[in-house]
């Protein structure tokens, strides 16, 4: 009941819209979608969020990962399923006090269907820059546009 409780709040339903969990074996393809970021802490976001693309693969020992399109495998998130729920480590790099770190965070979500069309919905804190108060909560929603093509032998 929680969890159907918080996928609908996440999308903005009320109970009365129909919303079905899907497996979540059927993660691999590529994924569209725009992430929103809100901020926690004393900080705010500069610059916007740009949309994301993300070729997700499952490796023979059962590891999600996730490609971003444009960025290099640096960039590439790092999954699994833990009891019915999809869970990335991601990779994130931040200037605080004119440092520059490199960090990760954790994604945590589940891939429904709404209105027919499969979405991989993810949230998570991210804690850019934890000595100034920074955190900002991160979500993204992606729908499901296309199966992974496969690469000619």
């Amino acid at each position: 009941m929680i969890r159907t409780i918080l996928v609908l709040s996440l999308l903005g339903l009320s109970q009365a819209q129909e919303v079905s969990q899907v497996k979540t074996t059927g993660a691999d393809g590529v994924w569209e979608g725009e992430p929103q970021q809100v901020s926690l802490g004393q900080c705010v976001t500069a610059g916007t969020l740009k949309p994301l693309s993300v070729t997700i693969s499952i490796a023979n020992d059962g590891t999600l990962i996730g490609d971003i399109d444009g960025f290099s495998t640096d960039a590439r998130w790092r999954g699994r399923i833990v009891d019915q729920r999809i869970v990335f480590q991601v990779p994130r790099q931040s200037t605080c006090e004119e440092k520059e770190q490199r960090y990760s965070i954790t994604l945590e979500g589940s891939i429904i269907e709404k209105a027919g069309m499969k979405q991989l919905m993810l949230s998570g804190v991210d804690e850019p820059c934890s000595q100034m108060r920074c955190r900002f909560q991160y979500n993204v929603t992606l729908t499901w546009k296309r199966a992974i093509e496969a690469k000619p032998k």
